[in-house]
């Protein structure tokens, strides 16, 4: 990295940089006609005795940055800045990959959710998922088409028949993962008994996208499997008894589900 140093010096007739001084060169030959001499010292023109400012570059004991001149290394980092904004640019306008083109389409969903007969205060550990009852919730969705210039892909999910789950604000489909389509709804409070199985709030879905046999015409059907259901619960935690809780969150599982074009699922 070259620093400035700006130095107040009287010349007496001759124009010269400020290396003479610590080398003991008595003269200073310009490189070329830009007003840098052989050893890089800018010189401004100027007449005999007159008091002036130079500015001598000498080099960062530190080394270049990166192997390079500091301004060397800008250039690249302002040019790769660049290219990874027109990539942005090129990704926000593609919407039409396979997971968006084949499910979001506006036509209904049919999702069939299986939510896990507990309270879902804490996560889900295998043990406790293969021994707890299961309780069937369904509803259907709509996916929107995406919305322009964002990306990833996303765009409004709206509930169209469900005695629990609503769409509105907060309610929406994403696609950030290729193979794998995520939506997120908001929910009222269920309640299994006297568990609340799924606590007011906005459940978050994620299913892997897979194309099925229509056993009709034999063309590829396309479907969410191995879905998973999962909501936002706040750590507790605090620390020289101040309360932290809210600052940490997790996610936890409270069911898989199942989904398919609503015609079909018919």
């Amino acid at each position: 990295m070259r620093v400035l140093q700006l130095l107040e010096t009287r010349t007496s007739g001759h124009p010269g940089c400020l290396n003479k001084r610590s080398t003991g060169a008595t003269t200073c030959t310009p490189a070329s006609s830009r007003g840098f001499c052989a050893q890089e010292c800018f010189r401004r023109p100027e007449k005999s005795g007159s008091r002036s400012f130079r500015a001598h570059a000498s080099q960062d004991p530190r080394g270049p940055v990166g192997g390079k001149p500091l301004f060397g290394w800008l250039s690249d980092l302002s040019a790769k800045a660049k290219e990874a904004a027109s990539q942005l640019d090129s990704w926000a306008e593609d919407e039409t990959s396979p997971e968006v083109a084949a499910l979001a389409t506006g036509s209904g969903w049919d999702v069939q959710l299986s939510v896990y007969e507990r309270e879902p205060n804490e996560p889900l550990s295998t043990k406790v998922a293969n021994r707890v009852n299961r309780v069937d919730l369904g509803l259907e969705v709509s996916f929107l088409a995406p919305d322009p210039g964002f990306y990833p892909p996303r765009g409004e999910a709206v509930v169209t028949q469900s005695r629990f789950f609503e769409g509105g604000k907060g309610a929406f489909w994403i696609v950030d993962e290729e193979g794998y389509f995520k939506f997120t709804l908001n929910v009222k409070e269920v309640k299994a008994g006297e568990l609340v199985v799924i606590p007011k709030g906005r459940v978050y879905f994620n299913g892997k996208v897979q194309y099925d046999a229509n056993t009709t015409d034999g063309s590829a059907q396309v479907c969410l499997r191995d879905g998973v259901a999962t909501i936002k619960q706040d750590v507790k935690a605090s620390f020289l008894g101040q309360d932290y809780s809210g600052i940490l969150a997790e996610y936890v599982i409270i069911g898989t589900f199942l989904a398919r074009p609503a015609l079909d699922a018919a």
